[in-house]
Parts: C-alpha cells; sequence; structure tokens
C-alpha cells in the first residue's frame, strides 16, 4: 500500500526542504518528485527553444512554450508518481499546487489505485507573509536566472488568483513551515491519515 503525499504552498515556502525530510524519515522507500527536477532538467533546452522564438520575433512563443514545458514536466512527474504507488512504495510530490486541475489529477491517481490501498495525504505547507517575503528573497539570490518565480507580485498574481477550495473528503494536514523539517516529517507520519492499518 502507498502512501501518496501532495505537498502544496507557495514556492519558497519550503515544500522541497520537506520532501527531502519524509524521503530520509521513510528511509529511501519512497519516491521524492518535484516538477522543479524535470524542469532542471530541461533548462538548456529551454534556453535554446526560448532563444529562437525570440530570434524569430514570438515573444508570445516563448511564453507559451514556457507554459508547455511545465505542463510537460507535470505530465512526466504524476505518470513516473503513479508507476511508483503501484508498485507500492510511497510517493511524496512537491508541488505548488496551484492549479485546480493539478489537484484533480492527483486524486484520479489516487481514485484509480484506491483498490490497491493507497491513499491520497495533502500537506498544506503554510507560512507567514513576512516569513515567505524573507525566504522568497533568498531564493531569489541563490537562483536568480532560472525558471522559478522570484517576484512576490507574480506569484500572487499567478497562484492565489487561481486558488481553490480542497476537497473536504481529502486528509489533510496543515503544517507551520517555521518548524524544522525533520520535527514536520515526524509530525505527518504520525498523523491518523499516514498510519498503515
Amino acid at each position: 500500500m502507498g502512501r501518496f503525499f501532495v505537498l502544496k504552498g507557495l514556492p519558497a515556502t519550503g515544500k522541497s526542504t520537506l520532501g527531502d525530510a519524509l524521503g530520509r524519515a521513510l528511509q529511501g522507500q519512497c519516491a521524492v518528485l518535484s516538477k522543479d527536477d524535470a524542469r532542471d532538467f530541461m533548462v538548456g533546452y529551454d534556453a535554446r527553444v526560448r532563444d529562437a522564438c525570440v530570434c524569430a520575433a514570438r515573444l508570445a512563443s516563448a511564453a507559451q512554450h514556457d507554459a508547455e514545458a511545465n505542463a510537460l514536466c507535470y505530465d512526466i512527474v504524476l505518470h513516473i508518481a503513479e508507476k511508483q504507488l503501484k508498485y507500492g512504495l510511497d510517493v511524496v510530490f512537491d508541488s505548488p499546487l496551484g492549479r485546480v486541475g493539478l489537484m484533480e489529477r492527483c486524486v484520479q491517481i489516487a481514485d484509480r489505485l484506491a483498490g490497491s490501498g493507497v491513499r491520497l495525504v495533502l500537506v498544506d505547507c503554510q507560512l507567514e507573509d513576512q516569513e515567505w517575503l524573507l525566504r522568497l528573497r533568498k531564493r531569489a539570490m541563490l537562483c536568480p536566472q532560472d525558471h522559478r518565480m522570484n517576484d512576490p507580485e507574480q506569484i500572487r498574481n499567478y497562484y492565489l488568483s487561481s486558488q481553490f477550495e480542497i476537497p473536504s473528503h481529502l486528509a489533510t494536514i496543515r503544517c507551520d513551515m517555521t518548524r524544522p523539517p525533520h520535527v514536520l516529517a515526524a509530525q505527518i507520519l504520525s498523523s491518523e491519515h499516514c498510519k498503515t492499518p
């Protein structure tokens, strides 16, 4: 039986750090997957395509390519997640989950595999605005030129404009991301939602 941990929260709240802590706590008996890992791999490819679009004076095509590359990365990561869950592994999916369609896809995967005992556990990563802005500035200094959004207004417009209600039937654990990652991982794994029968 696999548990499908879906980490939700704005960029720079600490989801990746929490995902790593969950992976360590599960002693490598899980897959920790992130769209950003797939996107990082595509950076060289993205730069060549974007340069070709800009050279052709098709700026809209460059923006469209970014959206398509993100969608492709989500398709790849969710396909891998479903396969690992079929093998009985736990999966940690690190995603801002900024669009309702992604949440629906995660629910569909869990529903398809429910007969095998797969359970979806939504981990809602929460951080006060001041701490989030501090972490976002640090990330911008470390990764100024990569594909990640670092402008707070751009992030708010993109993610908060499309917020959705978390379905009430989903097992949801809310985490205060100011707490140490290993403490949060222990909190998540000891929750009633995560206990194995």
